[in-house]
């Protein structure tokens, strides 16, 4: 007891560190770490099938804008590409990268 009151006991969680598998450990499905960014030039599309809000579909629009419009030189490119807007793009920008074309 401290000045008359009875101290409430005090409960600390520490949480347990989980290990961060990369995408070539998990066979090429994991999403990236974040020190790690996929390539938008060099990923499969079942790489980017992995990012937030992508899916197969835009994963394969992705891997058909890069093939037959253009490599892309710049992340933002990716609000050229059907069915990617500003929310997805905002979900990615942080995630990927352009490296040069392969």
């Amino acid at each position: 007891m401290t000045n008359g009151r009875q101290d409430a006991g005090i409960i600390i969680t520490v949480p347990t560190p989980v290990a961060t598998i990369t995408s070539s450990e998990a066979g090429g499905t994991a999403a990236p770490s974040s020190e790690q960014l996929i390539d938008l030039n060099r990923a499969s599309a079942r790489l980017l099938a992995t990012l937030p809000g992508i899916g197969e579909v835009k994963a394969q629009a992705i891997m058909a804008s890069r093939e037959q419009s253009w490599p892309f030189s710049r992340v933002d490119e990716l609000l050229n590409v059907p069915g990617i807007g500003p929310v997805t793009y905002g979900r990615l920008r942080d995630l990927v990268t352009v490296g040069e074309s392969p």
